[in-house]
């Protein structure tokens, strides 16, 4: 008989612990995993993304300000361009005006 009450038992206690431990596993788990994502995202996640977006933002930048100074630098040139052309074209009437108003 007690070993009839064995083999009813020992799988009944088996059935217990694995519930009991099944829930203490899952309840701890549920209390752990959002802070530990927390704790994951701001010190791994976040700081490699602030990271990546000011390296990205300075890069936009030089490039911004390299391509303004191209754009000024070839300004000045047609400038200078447009007031030697000026230039000409004003001695040019000059002459004209000189040659017609004799």
């Amino acid at each position: 008989m007690s070993e009839q009450i064995l083999k009813e038992l020992v799988p009944a206690i088996a059935n217990k612990v694995r519930d009991s431990v099944r829930d203490t596993v899952r309840d701890s788990l549920r209390a752990q995993l959002p802070v530990a994502f927390r704790e994951s995202f701001e010190t791994g996640l976040l700081p490699a993304f602030e990271a990546g977006a000011q390296a990205m933002f300075q890069q936009l930048q030089g490039a911004f300000v390299h391509g303004m100074q191209g754009v000024m630098q070839e300004g000045l040139r047609v400038q200078s361009i447009n007031a030697a052309t000026k230039e000409q074209l004003e001695q040019e009437v000059r002459n004209f005006y000189i040659l017609f108003a004799r």
